[in-house]
């Protein structure tokens, strides 16, 4: 008993230990920034009184305004192209080599001949170099004789540092067809041998430099000024009822950004103080539903911890977003909060914890916060009314498309109360919600990853641990039928009863149908497994087969654990017959011995009790299942009556303490559980015997 206090001590401890760290770390969030308390969007009224200047501050360029100098430097840049002084030379050797071949070629030992033709040749190249021979770079082959560059030896811009014009030098298409100028003063020489080898010997000598270019355009680029003018103390920014134009936009803009930086420098401390109330208020009022709705969560600190981290998780992926100019919020998949929460939980805790997340998510935003947490909130909700329960993976995709198209939808719908028309739209906002849709998807392996970190069980395991061909289970109907069937009768019952009084109704049926796994150790001890009138029981004492019943828990354990089964599946098997007694036997022992009051512990299961309403259900459906097969006499007031006694007789052994169930569930239950066996046993009419005609 003391080691239980401890424990729960312990849990106590380290489930309000997960909440203000959990707190802590969110409030360390907070957006050092002072928000802006107008709502306002380009073209629309504005609906607030005449709006003065409360400061000085400068006007911010915007993003258009900022483009179009972008666009205009880049269109105006004049690039750098290099003279490289040593390709003439080059250019000479390659040619003289030319001509020696040449004279090789045909015998020509005329010294005077080959002289000349190299003198003309060199005289030429000189020439050519002189001007510049030029090659255009890739992203300049559509500049004409108008356009202009810079031409740099070394580290100097030549001509007195003013560009060139591109005609001022020969390119090397231009020169096949212009280099006749240059060789027909040479007459005496074969003037197309000497242009041909000319040709041959030239190279560009005025290439594009790139890394100086970019160099001074990055430079260029970073030089532009963010701030276009001032607007004083006390100045008329616009008028009540007036629309946001271009100019009273940029205005606004303007005073928003400077109060998001006002909080840095004046007025602090209120604005954290008012962050801080709003986010413990909000993180208490989830802490305060789920203690009084959420009862059975608060006993298990591990279901506690994943809500969370969930929470924690949304509100770095937000903050991040806002500090990161390349990320939209909409980008941010909100409704795998809810998604994930209801693949473990219910739908009421999906539902509040998204709210949760939204509603302090929303408290950090600047502008818009009302648009945003409209649109995440009905996001969420569809996620919750498609998804339901997420069991199976067509269905998810599915069911992610609906919630995309109702992020759509929305986001559309307030645009239509911002534009004056659909060029205003848009359409960058759509982008990201597909993007957003993508990473929806990601709930489907994060699901399987929470199963693995915290032991837990979704729907989708759940869906495939039900299915009867399972090993565990194909096994039980083989070698333990009786116990099968009547494993299959709770998990039917159990079912209808969690339906009925709120609960994991897939949860209590894979519960249900491994509750009694443990008797395939020794299935022909429990008489629904019995055939031919043998009973092994009669060659045991009281306690020996009150001890091979007992022991159908623990082999079970071992059992399920040897085959990976979840804890939780694990839990119905120690439970189901929480720490009650083997009444068979222990009233045949008394009635042997002549005892009435003995140590009943040889006599009783260890434990421990339900601590859900799931797993008492299942004990309770048990009992009652097993009962009425042994019911002779199976009228509606033996059934109502034996009903009534188990689970009173569970009440008061106080099997179901442990349990958040209610009196007013217990009578919901026992109602339904009498309709449910009386129609499984109801009186079938009898056939009158077909009477033999008289021959």
């Amino acid at each position: 008993m003391l080691g239980r206090k401890n424990t729960f001590s312990k849990q106590i401890v380290f489930r309000y230990l997960y909440a203000a760290t959990t707190l802590l770390i969110i409030l360390s969030l907070i957006p050092s920034g002072q928000k802006f308390k107008y709502h306002y969007s380009l073209g629309n009224a504005w609906v607030y009184d005449d709006l003065y200047a409360p400061f000085a501050f400068s006007l911010i360029k915007t993003e258009e305004q900022l483009n179009t100098e972008k666009r205009e430097i880049k269109e105006n840049f004049i690039p750098f192209y290099r003279l490289d002084t040593g390709i003439s030379n080059i250019a000479i050797a390659t040619y003289d080599e030319l001509v020696n071949e040449a004279a090789n070629e045909i015998n020509e030992s005329d010294i005077r001949l080959i002289s000349a033709y190299k003198l003309a040749g060199n005289n030429i190249i000189k020439s050519i170099y002189k001007r510049g021979l030029l090659r255009l770079a890739g992203e300049h082959k559509n500049y004409t004789d108008g356009n202009i560059i810079k031409l740099l030896i070394g580290n100097e811009v030549q001509n007195g540092g003013r560009p060139q014009a591109i005609r001022t030098f020969y390119q090397l298409d231009e020169l096949k067809t212009s280099i006749v100028a240059l060789t027909t003063k040479y007459q005496k020489l074969d003037q197309t041998a000497l242009k041909n080898m000319v040709l041959s010997s030239l190279q560009p000598n005025i290439y594009y430099d790139a890394q100086r270019s970019e160099q001074v355009l990055s430079g260029s680029l970073s030089a532009i000024t963010k701030l276009s003018g001032v607007i004083s103390a006390n100045q008329l920014i616009i008028s009540k009822g007036a629309p946001v134009t271009q100019i009273e936009f940029a205005r606004l803009e303007s005073l928003r950004a400077q109060y998001s930086n006002l909080a840095k420098e004046d007025g602090y401390g209120l604005h954290l103080i008012g962050y801080i109330i709003l986010v413990v208020f909000i993180f208490i009022i989830y802490i305060g539903y789920i203690q009084l709705f959420q009862i059975e969560l608060i006993t298990k600190n591990r279901r506690l911890l994943l809500l969370l981290l969930n929470i924690v998780f949304f509100v770095l992926l937000t903050r991040f977003a806002l500090i990161t100019d390349e990320v939209s919020l909409f980008l941010v998949p909100f409704c795998i909060v809810p998604i994930v929460t209801l693949a473990f939980f219910d739908y009421k805790l999906a539902l509040i914890t998204h709210i949760v997340v939204v509603l302090i998510v929303g408290s950090f935003i600047n502008s818009n916060e009302a648009k945003f947490i409209i649109i995440q909130l009905v996001a969420g909700f569809t996620a919750i009314l498609s998804m339901n329960r997420v069991q199976y993976l067509s269905k998810f995709f599915i069911s992610s498309l609906v919630v995309l198209a109702a992020y759509i939808i929305a986001n559309f719908a307030f645009d239509l109360t911002e534009i004056s028309s659909f060029k205003e739209l848009n359409l960058k906002d759509y982008l990201w919600l597909v993007g957003n849709f993508v990473l929806t998807l990601l709930a489907y392996p994060l699901i399987y990853a929470y199963e693995k970190i915290f032991g837990f069980v979704s729907d989708i395991t759940l869906v495939e641990l039900g299915d009867v061909n399972k090993k565990l289970l194909r096994r039980l109907s083989v070698d333990a039928p009786g116990t099968f069937q009547h494993s299959l009768q709770v998990a039917n019952l159990s079912e209808s009863v969690i339906n009925k009084i709120g609960g994991r109704a897939l949860l209590t049926r894979v519960g249900a149908l491994y509750h009694d796994i443990g008797k395939l150790s020794n299935p022909e001890y429990f008489i629904e497994n019995q055939r031919y009138n043998s009973n092994p029981h009669q060659n045991l004492t009281d306690e020996e087969s009150a001890k091979m019943i007992i022991s159908h828990v623990s082999e079970g354990v071992k059992l399920a654990k040897s085959n990976n089964l979840p804890p939780v599946i694990i839990d119905f098997i120690r439970t189901h017959h929480g720490e009650s007694r083997v009444e068979y036997f222990y009233r045949n022992y008394l009635k042997k011995t002549n005892q009435v009051n003995i140590d009943d512990s040889k006599f009783r299961y260890s434990g421990p009790k339900p601590d859900t309403r799931e797993m008492a259900v299942v004990m309770i459906c048990d009992s009652i299942e097993a009962a009425t097969r042994s019911l002779q006499d199976k009228t509606p007031e033996k059934i109502s009556s034996m009903i009534d006694g188990i689970i009173n007789s569970k009440l008061s052994d106080h099997q179901l303490d442990n349990a958040p169930i209610t009196l007013q569930e217990i009578f919901k239950m026992k109602v339904l559980l009498k309709d449910l066996i009386n129609s499984m046993y109801h009186v079938r009419i009898e056939y009158p015997e077909e009477q033999k005609v008289a021959e």
